[in-house]
């Protein structure tokens, strides 16, 4: 593999736009862009709720929020601190010093919520078994209101799908089998879409979000994602799933 190659898979832009442009794909992904000055006019205006992201972050770092208020004012929040902004020049400004040189897109957000009101988002591997794209398993990451976004690592949760889907979506059951099978479309879909431009990789870990009505949305997808830990909410099952299709992955 090039070292092009490498680089664009470890893009979030890069990978956003392969996806935005297959049409097998596009459904599930947000409107994501290159952060500058005219990408952020142009996405606050369409959006009231924005990202930012760093283009090769990982776990989380680096992230930001920014909200626009009905006055023109902003808000731009970190799971650690926020900044009001009483204009775009003043957002810019901020943004710029704090994003510096580095290279970070802007993405429309998608508001997961559980039936009381707390973010969550889902992990989804998906494999290379003989030739095509399974489906693998999947666990959801449920956090509490304040946050921006999920994080096991500062007091975020792991809950089995099956936990997220009838104690905090409360879905009935025709609900949840329409989603699962939406969770294998979009997942084989998005491996075999990746799969003709990185050949070598078997395995994504790709981040989903759920809005109000159902529909799946794409955050972005890791090449080198974590294996699921040993015991989420007392069951290994999750884990051995994982290790039991990842040895049957080529």
């Amino acid at each position: 593999m090039s070292n092009i190659k490498k680089n664009h898979i470890r893009s979030k832009l890069a990978v956003s736009f392969l996806l935005s442009e297959t049409p097998s794909t596009a459904r599930y992904i947000p409107d994501t862009q290159l952060l500058y000055r005219e990408s952020l006019i142009k996405m606050t205006e369409a959006h009231q709720d924005v990202y930012i992201k760093p283009d090769r972050g990982v776990q989380g770092i680096g992230i930001k929020r920014v909200q626009r208020a009905d006055d023109g004012t902003y808000l731009l929040r970190t799971n650690s601190y926020s900044v009001n902004c009483p204009d775009l020049n003043t957002l810019w400004s901020v943004l710029h010093r704090l994003t510096g040189d580095s290279r970070h897109v802007i993405q429309r957000t998608i508001t997961s919520k559980t039936y009381d009101g707390d973010p969550f988002d889902m992990r989804v591997h998906v494999f290379r078994v003989n030739g095509t794209w399974k489906l693998g398993p999947m666990f959801a990451r449920l956090d509490s209101n304040e946050k921006i976004t999920t994080n096991v690592a500062r007091g975020g949760k792991i809950l089995l799908m099956e936990t997220l889907f009838q104690k905090h979506l409360l879905y009935d059951e025709e609900t949840q089998q329409k989603m699962l099978e939406s969770f294998k479309q979009c997942a084989e879909a998005i491996g075999q879409t990746l799969n003709g431009m990185y050949p070598p990789y078997k395995e994504y870990g790709i981040d989903v979000g759920i809005d109000s009505g159902n529909q799946l949305w794409v955050y972005e997808v890791n090449l080198n994602p974590l294996q699921p830990a040993k015991i989420i909410e007392g069951s290994n099952s999750v884990y051995s799933q994982y290790q039991e299709i990842k040895a049957m992955s080529s």
